[in-house]
C-alpha cells in the first residue's frame, strides 16, 4: 500500500534503488501515524490483531524450532547410521581384499607348479618328435637293408643259378669225357 503511493506520487522503484526500503519504513511509519490519528478505535483493534499474529509467529517459531530440533535428531541418527553401514562394508570389504590376497597367492602357486610341468611336458614333445625322426629314419634305414636284401637275394639267386648251372656244364663235360 505504502510502495502504491509512493508509485502513485511518481518515484520509480529503479530511482530507489538501495534506499528503497528505509524509504518505506519511513513511509509505512507516516501511514500508521496518520491512520491511528484519524481512527483510534480501529487502531486499538489492528494493535490487538497485530499482538494476536505476532503471538502466533512465536508460537509458530517454537514449534519450527522443534521440528528444526527433530529434523536435526532424525539427520544425526541418519548420519549415525550410515556411519556404522559403512564400517560394516569396509569390514566386508576388508574381507573379500583378504580372500582375493589369499587367491592370487594359491594361483601363483598353481602357476609356478605349472610351469615345471609345462616345461617337463615341452620337453617331452621335443624328445617325442626326435625319437619319431628317428624312427622314421630307422624305417628308411630298415627299408635300404630290405631292398638291399632283396638286392642280394636276387643277387645270390643268380650266383646259384650261375653255379647250377657250372655244376651242370662240369657234369655234363665229365660225362662227355668219359
Amino acid at each position: 500500500m505504502v510502495l502504491d503511493t509512493l508509485l502513485d506520487v511518481g518515484v520509480n522503484k529503479q530511482e530507489l534503488g538501495d534506499q528503497s526500503s528505509t524509504i518505506l519504513v519511513y513511509a509505512a511509519y507516516a501511514t500508521v501515524s496518520a491512520f491511528a490519528y484519524r481512527h483510534p478505535a480501529e487502531l486499538k483493534s489492528k494493535e490487538t490483531e497485530l499482538r494476536l499474529i505476532e503471538d502466533s509467529i512465536i508460537e509458530l517459531s517454537a514449534k519450527l524450532q522443534q521440528k528444526e530440533e527433530k529434523l536435526d535428531s532424525a539427520r544425526q541418527h541418519v548420519k549415525h547410521y550410515r556411519s556404522e553401514e559403512l564400517k560394516g562394508k569396509e569390514r566386508q570389504l576388508k574381507s573379500v581384499q583378504l580372500s582375493i590376497g589369499e587367491w592370487e597367492k594359491e594361483l601363483k602357486a598353481m602357476k609356478e607348479q605349472k610351469y615345471p610341468i609345462q616345461k617337463s611336458v615341452v620337453e617331452c614333445s621335443e624328445e617325442l618328435q626326435s625319437k619319431e625322426k628317428n624312427l622314421i629314419l630307422a624305417r628308411e634305414s630298415l627299408r635300404e637293408c630290405c631292398d638291399n636284401l632283396q638286392s642280394k637275394k636276387v643277387q645270390l639267386d643268380s650266383i646259384q643259378r650261375t653255379g647250377y648251372d657250372y655244376r651242370y656244364a662240369y657234369r655234363h663235360i665229365i660225362c662227355l669225357q668219359v
